[in-house]
């Protein structure tokens, strides 16, 4: 049975003779009215009771959004490879549903314009997902391209000279060298001429004024948010800013490789945030992202009393630790909660666009989309943390163990199949007073990293914990289940298909639900604790010997990162920014009776193993690629045997050094002593 309470107000210690006395027992009261005080006496009790309950229990919301980026971010490259050499891109192009082919395409602000084969201009206003069509008054046709800025028209016809044609009156010549094709931002006129010359120029008084901005080997080219995207006869894509006149500044941003981009571009146009490319056949298609459309962001925010902590998950490789303290901040400082008490995972996928910086990598990896990254990402972790601490309400939070077999090591081929895999599956689920699942929270260290090949490799995915999740909402009626990423840096999926192994996690997750699960009761707190590990950079002269010894190497993608990093530590040496230590965050949340310790970037397996040991008869969560993903975190092990995630992977991650064979005896040691 439920009892509404009318909420009250108490303060200091409750003293039965504070009470009205009309309600009271006294001897002088009639015994009716002594029944009634006694009946009063005890519903007064049972309501501080009640709220004392209350008082000591959670208060527990979920959210969740979706941080696939929109179309209009247009290409992205896709994080957690460096193979192959030419890039991983999102881009690709979907066919516009038109029965014409057309020979030209252009835009002004509001319409794609097109001209078809039988010379007939048309125009096209996006309605509802789909464009509309209707015949255009432009009546020029020999041309081989056409801008269009305001009222004017700017025609560059079959031999490279331009025209103009000003609010519908007859063209007239404009001096100007030859060019190869135009493009208009509706404010500016752009060309290219014959030997890739990109220019800006300004119309002023039948003259146009022309100011160099770059040098670029062009195929087609349209303007669009303040880029210049362009194509070359290699089928690369690559954008450039306008506001960097005269200096590169471009990054790739997709490529023809016969998957997911298939189109042969003959021309660019851009309106209405969409970007639309013509092929060699006259075939009209729309730039999209090729998306599953399952990466997410969740949240979890549990109170108790006046302290409240919010555990973040979010589906992309990783994270710098700028971003998460700007966005952390931001969270505390609209909720009146100290950063401590926000945990931000990282499900490690690889199949998210880059969110981070990697440094020694091909140019198109090197730096986020700062759109996509602010715009997208940061902006819906900051929403969903709003959200889940706006829909939190009394709830009971219960705690399971269980095993999943999703992964093994995968330096197995070393270790003669005796490498460590922390098979644990912790499963916490959410009941809110009406005993109805809120909501679940699961935890595994497993790469997604499956499977990088064909048409999947170019897709942007959540991979197996998207999978996992939405199993787990058909089966369990409720949308927020929330993946954590463990310690699963030496750990793959045992499967090559992410939908098994989603699917073989789920099973897992389900069983413990179904399982009697413990209660978990308590008070909150939460702590970050920065452990400082020692390093011995490479010295100058080891760094050019360094360089010398790969440059006389084939050119690979592995040189070709090692040479990056030659370079990276030689401007660090020169702006005396090389560190001699490597930052490792341990956040612990204490959620009642339950225990979640994050650690910072890629930890090995065996960090989870051992840090639970820590505490054997304590319920010990353990996640890894929490709030800084910046290098792996090996073991003695992996340093000693020079593996990928002890050695080499330090020098993907643009590391200043290799850590000490006791890393971590180093951090398990801080972690006992302060004992959080």
């Amino acid at each position: 049975m439920q009892v509404a309470l009318k909420k009250q107000s108490f303060s200091g210690n409750f003293n039965i003779n504070d009470m009205n006395p009309n309600i009271l027992y006294r001897g002088s009261i009639q015994k009716g009215n002594r029944r009634r005080g006694t009946w009063t006496l005890f519903l007064c009790i049972l309501c501080l009771l009640c709220q004392a309950q209350n008082q000591s229990g959670y208060q527990v919301g979920f959210a969740k959004m979706s941080i696939d980026p929109p179309d209009n971010i247009f290409g992205l490259a896709l994080a957690g490879y460096g193979l192959p050499a030419e890039g991983r891109f999102s881009t690709t192009w979907e066919v516009v549903d038109s029965l014409k082919r057309f020979k030209l395409i252009t835009s002004d602000k509001e319409k794609l314009l097109a001209l078809d084969k039988e010379n007939t201009w048309f125009s096209a206003q996006q309605t509802g997902g789909s464009l509309q069509w209707k015949e255009n008054s432009l009546e020029i046709t020999e041309l081989s391209a056409v801008a269009v800025s305001g009222k004017q028209e700017y025609v560059l016809d079959t031999n490279g000279k331009l025209w103009i044609r000003k609010a519908g009156n007859k063209l007239k010549k404009v001096k100007s060298p030859k060019l190869k094709t135009i493009a208009s931002d509706g404010k500016y006129l752009y060309s290219v001429d014959n030997i890739g010359n990109i220019s800006r120029g300004e119309y002023h008084n039948d003259k146009i004024r022309w100011t160099a901005i770059e040098k670029e080997d062009v195929e087609a080219f349209t303007i669009y948010d303040g880029n210049i995207i362009f194509s070359d006869p290699e089928g690369r894509l690559w954008k450039t800013p306008l506001k960097q006149e005269a200096s590169s500044g471009k990054v790739q941003i997709g490529r023809y490789n016969d998957v997911t981009y298939t189109v042969k571009i003959k021309q660019l146009a851009a309106t209405n945030d969409r970007i639309y490319a013509l092929d060699t056949n006259g075939s009209l298609f729309v730039g999209k992202h090729k998306s599953e459309n399952s990466m997410e962001t969740g949240a979890v925010a549990i109170q108790n009393d006046d302290r409240k902590v919010v555990i973040i998950t979010i589906d992309v490789c990783g994270v710098d630790y700028s971003f998460t303290q700007k966005i952390k901040e931001t969270i505390a400082s609209k909720h009146n909660l100290p950063k401590d008490a926000i945990l931000m995972n990282a499900s490690h996928t690889h199949f998210a666009p880059v969110t981070q910086a990697w440094t020694t990598w091909a140019h198109f990896y090197q730096q986020p989309d700062s759109n996509y990254l602010n715009n997208v990402v940061g902006k819906n972790i900051i929403a969903v943390a709003d959200k889940a601490i706006e829909n939190m309400e009394p709830a009971s939070i219960y705690f399971g163990r269980g095993e999943t077999t999703i992964g093994l090591n995968r330096r197995d081929n070393v270790r003669k199949s005796e490498g460590p895999v922390d098979r644990t599956l912790d499963v916490v689920k959410v009941l809110n007073q009406r005993q109805q699942l809120m909501g679940t929270i699961f935890f595994a260290g497993c790469h997604p990293v499956f499977q990088n090949k064909g048409e999947e490799s170019f897709t942007l995915s959540a991979n197996f914990p998207g999978i996992a999740r939405g199993i787990l909402a058909t089966h369990t009626g409720s949308d927020y289940n929330l993946f954590v990423q463990g310690c699963g840096g030496d750990i793959n999926p045992v499967s090559a298909d992410y939908r098994e192994t989603g699917a073989d996690l789920a099973k897992s997750v389900l069983e413990v639900l179904s399982n009697d699960m413990q209660e978990v009761r308590g008070t909150l707190d939460s702590f970050v604790d920065s452990v400082l590990i020692p390093i011995k950079p490479m010295k100058p002269e080891e760094i050019k010997a360094f360089r010398e010894k790969t440059a006389i190497q084939r050119s690979t993608v592995y040189t070709d990162k090692d040479l990056r990093w030659a370079d990276l530590m030689e401007h660090r040496y020169q702006a005396d920014a090389v560190r001699q230590e490597l930052p490792v965050y341990v956040q612990t949340l204490n959620i009642g009776s339950w225990k979640l310790v994050g650690l910072s970037r890629e930890a090995v397996t065996s960090y989870s193993m051992k840090i639970r040991q820590i505490w054997p008869n304590h319920k010990v969560s353990v996640a890894g690629y929490c709030n800084d993903v910046s290098s792996y975190l090996p073991d003695r092990w992996h340093i000693e045997k020079a593996v990928y995630e002890g050695y080499d992977s330090f020098f993907w991650y643009g590391q200043n050094g290799i850590p000490p064979l006791n890393i971590q005896e180093i951090i398990i040691d801080e972690i006992k002593l302060k004992n959080r």
